[in-house]
């Protein structure tokens, strides 16, 4: 509902569309946050399945499938039908944390789990590197080049990536002291 509500309105998902309500950002992630509860769902109901040789292999060339026509979207597909290329990955994903598919090997819970901590620190706090990276561009004309287009651009970018990337480290740093602080209270609390 989201992606379509984005494409009905904006026609694209990625043009900016600041100083509106709901933030357009807002309403992206939390399409993708509910593609990926879905994805989750429709894994585990997988996982759950007992598959033989073929089945493994319908599981496998599911997945190649689905990748491909997400890559396949990004370049050819345009207008109304950009919905599909999250869809594709979320079937992708789906796939290939089924456990069934010759993927699964490449994804292991443990590190994706850790991607996905580290993916929304990083959704949480890449606004404000952005935000004082456009503040300290106008207080610093020098650094310009680096934020507009032009040959130096690129260096922008690394700069804001890197940073972006470092304060969602200590985002993820100050989330688990903050979850072991709260768990001790708790286990402190509780009747022995």
């Amino acid at each position: 509902g989201g992606l379509g509500y984005l494409l009905c309105t904006y026609g694209v998902f990625a043009a900016s569309a600041e100083g509106i309500f709901p933030p357009k950002n807002v309403i992206r992630a939390i399409a993708a946050i509910c593609l990926g509860v879905v994805s989750y769902r429709l894994a585990e109901a997988l996982k759950a399945k007992s598959f033989g040789p073929t089945g493994r292999f319908l599981c496998t060339a599911a997945a190649m499938i689905f990748i491909f026509a997400m890559f396949f979207s990004f370049f050819f597909v345009r207008g109304k039908s950009q919905a599909l290329a999250p869809v594709f990955a979320m079937l992708f994903v789906t796939f290939c944390m089924s456990g069934h598919s010759a993927f699964s090997q490449f994804f292991p819970a443990a590190p994706c789990q850790k991607l996905g901590q580290f993916g929304l620190a990083l959704f949480l706090s890449h606004t404000a590197v952005r935000s004082f990276l456009l503040k300290f561009m106008t207080r610093a004309p020098a650094l310009q080049s680096l934020f507009t287009n032009g040959n130096s651009q690129w260096l922008g970018v690394a700069l804001f990536v890197a940073l972006a990337c470092l304060l969602a480290w200590v985002t993820m740093l100050l989330g688990n002291r903050l979850k072991a602080f709260v768990a001790s209270k708790r286990s402190a609390a509780a009747p022995a």
